[in-house]
């Protein structure tokens, strides 16, 4: 049997879910209170208008400095063997940073590049503090999940998709043996990244927690420092962030009770990985609300437990606060899999 890890995916990974009610009131021009707020019978236009000030667009950039061999690729193609990819490490008698290297060969020309992963999601502030996912605001530290963020191109510096399309016309050249263009593109991509995860050496130089709010139409971040942070999911995947800044607060509740009705406040966004250079990073729109049910209570993996809730979510959604039928926030929104999302309780969080 599957475990639970596996069908629940990271709201980074997300595809977009459908079917559940959404609602996005226009935002009111009012300033929220910076009192905590009265508890109230929930309504999405309620919530949303005393709320919306009280949630923050988050971007965590990490930046690595990586060092690796440089490469070129060799390609043949028969009848009996098919086609047959092979990644040479260029060779050279200039060496840079060549004692950073684990497996160095001496006449390796190694190249040495910094780069940055980015995360997205919501925050939001209850008392002083702010309130999101530790996968929002971690640095990646595995070598594969540090690759599986970076584009190849962003990575190698070189144009993989070119390499595979001059692979492609080169091996038209042999009559008895046809290899469509997607087995190619798909062929190169693996080798460059096996490249880049067997010989690449990374080291974390920078992270820069920054967080954007309506009032400042989301131009100017303020940056943010992480106070506590637990585990990645399925362990306790919070974190709790300090701004120098004033925040809009919501307020605590108790927790979740299956059943319930609930909404989700946050910044889902849908980033198009075929095309990076052609998205906008920032997310420029107000928050959306959306509404749902607590389904049930369910241990993870790890047996941390959270609660199932069906409000819709997608890229971005990660750390948004889930509010109870009172307009009491209970949960912070975590993972989720086919529209099917998860919540890790508030009253689990401890104080920061």
């Amino acid at each position: 049997m599957r475990t639970l890890a596996a069908l629940i995916a990271i709201l980074l990974l997300l595809s977009a879910c459908a079917t559940t009610k959404t609602t996005e009131p226009a935002p009111q021009n009012r300033q929220t209170s910076n009192d905590q707020p009265a508890s109230m019978a929930a309504n999405p236009t309620d919530l949303y208008n005393t709320y919306n000030d009280s949630v923050y667009f988050v971007k965590t950039e990490c930046l690595y400095k990586y060092i690796y061999p440089d490469f070129f690729l060799r390609t043949s193609v028969s009848s009996q063997w098919g086609l047959f990819i092979d990644l040479t490490m260029i060779k050279d008698t200039k060496i840079l940073n060549a004692s950073d290297m684990s497996t160095q060969r001496t006449d390796w020309v190694v190249l040495n590049r910094t780069n940055s992963t980015k995360q997205y999601g919501t925050a939001f502030a209850i008392g002083d503090k702010l309130y999101t996912n530790n996968h929002v605001v971690e640095c990646p530290s595995k070598q594969d999940d540090i690759i599986d963020y970076f584009d190849l191109i962003d990575l190698s510096g070189r144009d993989v998709n070119k390499l595979g399309s001059d692979i492609y016309d080169d091996q038209n050249t042999f009559k008895e043996v046809q290899v469509s263009k997607s087995i190619i593109l798909n062929a190169v991509n693996g080798t460059v990244a096996e490249h880049f995860r067997s010989k690449a050496n990374f080291t974390l130089l920078e992270r820069k927690i920054m967080l954007y709010h309506r009032n400042t139409n989301f131009t100017d971040p303020i940056l943010a420092t992480a106070l506590k942070n637990g585990s990645t999911f399925p362990d306790n995947d919070f974190a709790i962030l300090r701004i120098d800044a004033k925040t809009h607060r919501v307020e605590a509740g108790i927790e979740p009770v299956v059943g319930t009705t609930v909404y989700a406040l946050g910044f889902p966004m849908v980033i198009n990985f075929e095309k990076p250079k052609e998205h906008n990073d920032m997310q420029t729109n107000p928050p959306v609300i959306t509404q749902g049910i607590v389904s049930n209570r369910i241990l993870s993996d790890h047996n941390v437990t959270y609660y199932v809730i069906d409000a819709a979510a997608t890229f971005g959604s990660s750390g948004s606060p889930v509010f109870d039928d009172t307009g009491k926030v209970i949960g912070i929104l975590t993972a989720g899999y086919g529209g099917i999302n998860l919540i890790f309780p508030i009253s689990q969080v401890p104080n920061g």
